[in-house]
């Protein structure tokens, strides 16, 4: 997220690799708004998310159950080699 307020400044935010966040553009903003940062992953991120209110939910609602099943059907059992001597 860029927000630009003149020509000559810039603010910028930017969240990765965050497991548990609904809306990972609000932590972003947050993050431009509240923080001296310019990018925070991982379990930073949701410490800053959840000190400031942001709702944290679990990571199987990030999914929705159609993908789920189709990403269980897709797994393919491992194939086992034979050894050649």
């Amino acid at each position: 997220m860029i927000n630009r307020n003149d020509v000559n400044s810039y603010s910028i935010g930017a969240v990765g690799a965050v497991r548990h966040i609904a809306n990972p553009i609000s932590l972003a903003r947050l993050v431009m708004e509240k923080t001296q940062h310019v990018f925070l992953a991982g379990s930073p991120a949701e410490a800053l998310a959840e000190a400031h209110g942001v709702e944290l939910i679990p990571t199987r609602c990030l999914i929705p159950p159609q993908k789920t099943a189709t990403s269980l059907a897709s797994v393919q059992q491992p194939q086992k080699y034979v050894s050649v001597t």
